[in-house]
């Protein structure tokens, strides 16, 4: 964690403080290391992913536990200060995820 904290203030340092440029910089970073081209945000994919029931699938582990052990949603409403995309991780976008993975 601490390496990850530094290389985006270190990539702040040289987007003249941009911390969507910082963050770029880190996930290019991220990718060169795994040897990926791009990062794949088609969410159809993803939710086929989350339904592999291996037990090192621990995006699928943490979701679990999430929509039915803790009920922890980091939703962010819009008119609000939450730092994230306001409006589109809603409760009802969650609470669908579960349901269709879990149920």
């Amino acid at each position: 964690i601490a390496k990850v904290c530094q290389a985006v203030l270190d990539a702040a340092k040289v987007g003249d403080g941009d911390p969507l440029f910082a963050l770029e910089e880190v996930a290019r970073e991220a990718r060169t290391l795994d040897e990926v081209a791009c990062t794949d945000v088609d969410f159809a994919a993803g939710m086929d992913q989350m339904k592999d029931m291996s037990l090192t699938n621990w995006p699928r582990v943490w979701t679990f536990q999430t929509c039915k052990e803790f009920g922890f949603y980091a939703t962010c409403v819009e008119g609000s200060n939450c730092p994230f995309t306001k409006g589109y991780n809603t409760l009802a976008f969650n609470v669908d995820q579960c349901q269709e993975l879990f149920d």
